[in-house]
Order: C-alpha cells, then structure tokens, then sequence
C-alpha cells in the first residue's frame, strides 16, 4: 500500500469568476529524522536531517482533472545543511552552540547527497542558505562550511550539473529595509525559476506534450529548517 509520511491539503479559491484549486503535498524523508536538535546535518549516506519535499499544484476548475486543462506544479525541499555538525540541547543552554564534530575531507556525506538529487530532479540543485552572515555568529561558520562543501563538491563534476549555491541572509534583509524585503525575496524567486522552471499544462488533450518540465529543485536550509525556510516557501 503507497503512503507517504507527511501531509496533504487542498483549498478551492475564487478571483474574478475563476475558480481553481490549490494543493499543497509535503513528503517527509523517512531517512534519518528525528526531533529538533537531536538531528542535525548528514549521515554517512548523504541524506539531510529532516528533509522535506513540497509540491504546490494549482488546478484549472473548469477541467477538474490533472492530466487536462491548466495545471500548474512546482516542488521544492528543505534539509539540514549536508555537512557534519551538531548541537548538544540541555537544560541551562536551550540554544545551544553550532559544532562541527566529525571531519570529512573529502566531503563523501555531502557529495553523495547532491548525487541524490541531481538523480532524483535532474540538474540544477539550487542551494539557498537562509543563514546568518555576521561574523561574530555561528551560523557564519557554519555557512562557510557548507559553501567549501559545495565548492568541493563542484571542483569534481562537469559544469552542466555544477551545484548553485546563494547565500541569502533573510533576518538581516528583513531587519534593514521590511519595505523592500518582499521585492528582494520575489526577485530571488524569479532567478530560481529561470533555473529550475516549474510544470505547467494547458492543453486539453492527454496527447500533447506539456507547456513546461521542472528539471531540477530549490533546496533551502537554514538552522532548524522552520522559521525561516517558511517564510521564504512561502514566497516560492
């Protein structure tokens, strides 16, 4: 029997006489998960702590059927940043310090996780770090070790399917200028889908081929994989 782990939610909406549905299906990686702050990073396998997928689909009413009429899906994940890291949770440190506790010169963990993906949604993988970027923060060290990752990472493959990777430090956009920062985050959408693209059909006939083909997925993180990368889906 099919099952997913993870949820599934449907909405019916009405503009200006035309009516369409959205869904939204979210499918949570079954490969190590685990609560906030016991699970952080890779494992030895290449799969991200907590990673989740995400497809939104909006559907013409008028066709009420997947495979005819307008529809419209793009999917995207979240995950842990693929590296080596941890945070040890206790009583009297709720929020705990960011640790890299396990070396990986060669970076097998995170080269075998982009393998996955490039795999499993085509190229490219647009890695979007949510992070931030002060320097006196750990999560400054944290970023630099995934950028060397990636870096690493795309020294060892052909261009076509290099890995791209953007550091977008979404607290800090947002505390400078709240006015702008939906403009800023629209714009980055925008450059993701001119990579990625999303699926769209508005032919009436099974037969034909579809207006689009996602090839490849955004994949956002940034500490907990909650907050944040909410906020910013939410956008995409």
């Amino acid at each position: 029997l099919p099952v997913i782990y993870g949820s599934f939610g449907i909405e019916r909406c009405s503009v200006l006489r035309s009516s369409f549905s959205i869904i939204l299906v979210t499918r949570r990686s079954r490969f190590f998960a685990g609560p906030r702050f016991r699970k952080r990073g890779v494992d030895a396998l290449g799969h991200s702590a907590n990673e989740v997928e995400s497809e939104q689909i909006v559907i013409d009413e008028s066709s009420r059927h997947f495979r005819q009429g307008h529809v419209t899906s793009f999917v995207q994940i979240r995950g842990s940043v693929p590296t080596f890291w941890t945070q040890q949770s206790t009583v009297t440190m709720p929020k705990p310090p960011i640790s890299v506790h396990r070396s990986d010169h060669t970076k097998v963990a995170t080269r075998r996780h982009f393998a996955r993906l490039l795999e499993r949604y085509g190229a490219p993988v647009y890695a979007l770090n949510l992070m931030r970027k002060t320097r006196s923060n750990d999560e400054s060290g944290l970023s630099t070790e995934f950028l060397n990752a990636v870096d690493f990472v795309n020294s060892d493959i052909p261009n076509d399917v290099k890995i791209i990777y953007t550091h977008f430090d979404i607290k800090n956009v947002h505390k400078q200028d709240s006015q702008d920062f939906s403009r800023q985050v629209d714009s980055l959408t925008e450059v993701v889908n001119n990579y990625t693209s999303f699926y769209a059909n508005s032919s009436s006939s099974t037969t034909n081929p579809p207006d689009k083909i996602q090839s490849g997925v955004l994949r956002t993180s940034c500490v907990d994989c909650l907050d944040r990368t909410n906020v910013l889906q939410f956008f995409t």
